[in-house]
């Protein structure tokens, strides 16, 4: 008896946060920082090779949609990362490799992906026919992305310019206002060699297989102020990206080779990727910019 009223007295002295897990998210899905670093997470862990990039799902259900198997209530989605719920097919050695803070910046992450799709589906400026889980599977993989973007007709010579709209105006993508600009360039493609011609200082971000948008995602926290990116790659970016049609595309007169990596076009009779390269180029017609 003592034992067990030493244990309860120690226990009820403790504060409720050690014997818990958090009830309640502390994160919005409006706290750009937080959503960043979820998103890190979330590719980290590998959730996107079964949820997709975006959450528009693959192997696994997606989480853009109103179709739940245990609920989408923030207090189920932490028992399902953490390994708390009896039925769940979802790993559960997830629970014991992130923390609590770590779990809730996921779910933050999750909730903007559904937010952001939201928001894309309304086409406030210009409907986008994407069949996101085809392309949250391409990019899963990256011989699948390897086999979708040459296929992309009339585009693998195109490089575009990409710059915020709302902010900036072009008159065509070689205007010489973009002289002494700062803009984004992949390693391994003809970006480098374009930004040299606008007398433009390029940013070089390397040509890694998780990093490929780096470049869109640094033109929308306003690091850079344009990109220059080959048209495949910046209709995958955008459609995942730039949901509320921030950016603008303008394509360069002249043709320049794709990126090393991606010259050849890899044979795939995956139904996906005929979609996804369906939809990137419903994209770029969006984006009004028209192949060769």
């Amino acid at each position: 008896m003592k034992k067990i009223s030493i244990v309860y007295l120690m226990l009820s002295l403790l504060p409720l946060s050690s014997l818990f897990a958090q009830a309640k998210n502390p994160y919005t899905p409006s706290d750009k920082t937080v959503v960043s670093q979820g998103k890190e997470l979330y590719f980290k862990m590998g959730c996107n090779g079964c949820h997709g990039a975006g959450g528009g799902g693959g192997m696994c259900p997606s989480f853009i949609d109103d179709t739940w198997v245990f609920g989408s209530d923030d207090q189920t989605l932490f028992k399902l990362i953490k390994g708390q719920i009896p039925q769940q097919t979802m790993p559960r050695m997830f629970g014991g490799v992130l923390t609590d803070d770590e779990i809730w910046k996921i779910i933050t992450f999750v909730r903007y992906c559904k937010v952001a799709a939201s928001e894309q589906a309304g086409g406030t400026s210009g409907q986008i026919n994407i069949d996101k889980k085809s392309c949250a599977i391409v990019e899963a993989d990256p011989h699948w992305l390897r086999a979708v973007l040459p296929k992309l007709t009339g585009y693998q010579s195109q490089y575009v310019l990409v710059f915020d709209g709302t902010s900036k105006n072009y008159s065509s993508a070689e205007d010489s206002k973009l002289a002494g600009s700062t803009l984004a360039v992949l390693d391994n493609s003809s970006g480098k060699e374009i930004a040299s011609l606008l007398h433009a200082k390029p940013k070089v971000y390397p040509d890694k297989e998780r990093e490929l948008g780096k470049p869109v995602e640094d033109l929308l926290a306003g690091k850079v102020d344009g990109a220059i990116l080959w048209a495949p790659l910046a209709a995958f970016y955008t459609m995942e990206l730039d949901s509320s049609r921030k950016l603008k595309m303008i394509a360069f007169s002249k043709a320049y080779p794709a990126p090393k990596g991606f010259e050849g076009q890899e044979q795939s009779s995956m139904v996906y990727v005929t979609k996804c390269a369906d939809a990137l180029l419903n994209v770029l017609k969006v984006y009004n910019v028209a192949p060769k």
